[in-house]
């Protein structure tokens, strides 16, 4: 049976196709407007018509519609690509960096753009007003701002056009030396503008800009209300919650499963580099700094901070996706304590050695739930393929807050004990937050220095003098730590030259390709999920 809505509610369109509450509306001009109300009976033979009338297929993120201007399809009723491109070319001559690579940049991302939110601008200096020094970091600073045209982002549904919002804050995150290394820095850029959307919990760009004075280059930056994650903890860790916990740790898990799902790393994934942002009422976290930080002209070298990188980075494995989920187990450390991990340690090779060869973590509190703990041994665990995926980490929390552990401590607020509150002037004045550069090489030998040391992945176990053919010769043993192998050698570097043998490891397969192991499961009270890890007593 039709339905029909007041008149109010007819779109001029030519074809419209709508996701409402109540029905899907078809409207054709040459037979008058048809309003078929939907039911889940009908809804296959609609999309088959639709299919076939619109040679399309119905998308339920977005409202799929024929431009009433162009008639070509869109994927937005209030964004139709193809006009939209065609403004923007129009509008190309009317601005430009001063850089022709720049400008081609910018022009791309807006020629390509599906949708409000899919596209950089070049935003000049003189738009911004009450310029104000934020913080300092390892490779740039970040400066508010006030944004007086504003992005586009309200609709006028009288004119169908885009309009600017007028004066926003924003966030301006500069990059030491950007206007000498250009390329590198569009090479950052884009890596950023990979993941611009609107609900991904990654931080929003709007565009760049250069300040007249430095000549660098800034990204334009969605502010957020409460600074980084490592801010907020300082000034609310007397009154969080676990509520306000959990919704944290699940938006960080949401944000870096949309960055490994693109097959990329983090690689500087810290407390300082997740920004708290309030949207309608409650927290909401979001990931930056996608690479942003690291030394343009050095792309190749390590840089972090020590007590986020995890032991195989150290080791000269380097980054994966498994070594950003150790760093989200440190930052659920301070989360629960609200402590700056490894404070009252200096952050040299010393801290480095012991959290590879000892497995050094931080100390977990008394009275930390238990679904809690396993989740975050199991992010920080010495071996990769315990560790388990973003994916899981955000099940994992989901079905912690729901579980019956939780129930009556979701309200509760605070450090999970009072005098593990931060304590600035405890620091150890050789502890370092800061992201920089990190030589591994000490770590790569015989404390590691031995002249014929095998190299890159080796770490070696232990040293003892044996005698053989009446001789005393030095017998060395190392450990090969790689993604794709786990095994013992004993090498005799004063009698014979180096011999590697294939053995038989753990199930009795041959050196090949590692399987990842079987599993144990957070127990049930804790976790419904699908989440795998090993419930152990040590830290990992």
């Amino acid at each position: 049976m039709d339905h029909i809505p007041p008149k109010n509610e007819i779109p001029p369109q030519k074809y419209t196709i709508i996701n409402r509450n109540e029905y899907w509306k078809v409207m054709m001009f040459s037979d008058g407007p048809i309003f078929i109300k939907l039911d889940k009976s009908f809804k296959n033979q609609l999309k088959k018509v639709v299919k076939d009338t619109c040679r399309f297929q119905l998308n339920p993120m977005y409202e799929l519609t024929i431009c009433p201007q162009c008639e070509h399809r869109q994927l937005d009723i209030k964004w139709c690509q193809n006009c939209e491109s065609r403004n923007f070319v129009f509008n190309f001559g009317n601005w430009t960096s001063g850089d022709q690579k720049l400008d081609q940049f910018i022009q791309r991302s807006q020629f390509q753009a599906q949708g409000p939110l899919n596209y950089l601008e070049w935003i000049p200096w003189t738009e911004f007003s009450k310029v104000d020094f934020i913080a300092k970091g390892g490779f740039g600073h970040v400066e508010s701002a006030i944004w007086n045209l504003g992005p586009r982002q309200i609709y006028d549904s009288v004119s169908r056009e885009w309009k600017r919002t007028g004066q926003h804050k924003i966030a301006l995150k500069y990059v030491n030396g950007s206007h000498q290394y250009l390329q590198e820095f569009l090479n950052e850029v884009r890596s950023h503008y990979k993941y611009i959307s609107e609900n991904n919990h990654i931080l929003h760009c709007f565009g760049i800009t250069q300040n007249p004075k430095s000549k660098d280059y800034a990204m334009v930056l969605e502010y957020a209300h409460h600074c980084s994650l490592r801010n907020y903890l300082d000034m609310n860790i007397k009154t969080i919650s676990w509520d306000d916990r959990f919704v944290i740790l699940q938006g960080i898990a949401a944000g870096l499963k949309y960055i490994h799902k693109e097959n990329r790393v983090h690689q500087d994934f810290h407390s300082g580099n997740i920004l708290i942002h309030q949207k309608g009422g409650n927290l909401y976290p979001m990931i930056g700094d996608l690479g942003l930080c690291r030394p343009l002209n050095k792309n190749n070298e390590n840089f972090g901070i020590i007590p986020y990188i995890a032991p195989e980075v150290f080791r000269g494995l380097g980054y994966t996706q498994a070594a950003d989920i150790y760093s989200l187990g440190i930052i659920m450390w301070e989360m629960l304590t609200g402590e700056k991990p490894y404070k009252d340690h200096p952050h040299d090779i010393h801290l480095a050695f012991k959290i590879i060869n000892d497995g050094f973590r931080p100390t977990i509190p008394e009275g930390t739930p238990g679904g809690y703990r396993i989740l975050m041994q199991n992010c920080w665990h010495k071996n990769l393929a315990n560790r388990p995926e973003a994916r899981e980490v955000k099940h994992a929390a989901i079905n912690l807050k729901d579980s019956p552990e939780f129930k009556h401590l979701i309200r509760k607020r605070g450090p999970i004990r009072e005098n593990l509150i931060f304590n600035a002037t405890s620091i150890h004045s050789e502890a370092c937050y800061i992201s920089r550069h990190l030589q591994f090489d000490e770590l790569r030998g015989e404390s590691c220095q031995h002249p014929k040391w095998p190299g890159k992945g080796w770490d070696l176990l232990k040293k003892k003098l044996i005698t053989k053919h009446d001789q005393e010769i030095e017998e060395t043993q190392y450990r090969y730590i790689s993604q794709e192998y786990d095994l013992l050698l004993d090498i005799d570097f004063l009698h014979k030259p180096l011999l590697v043998e294939s053995r038989k490891i753990g199930n009795g397969n041959k050196l090949g390709k590692r399987k990842r192991k079987p599993l144990k499961s957070i127990p049930d009270t804790y976790l419904k999920s699908d989440l795998h890890c090993v419930n152990s007593k040590k830290s990992g």
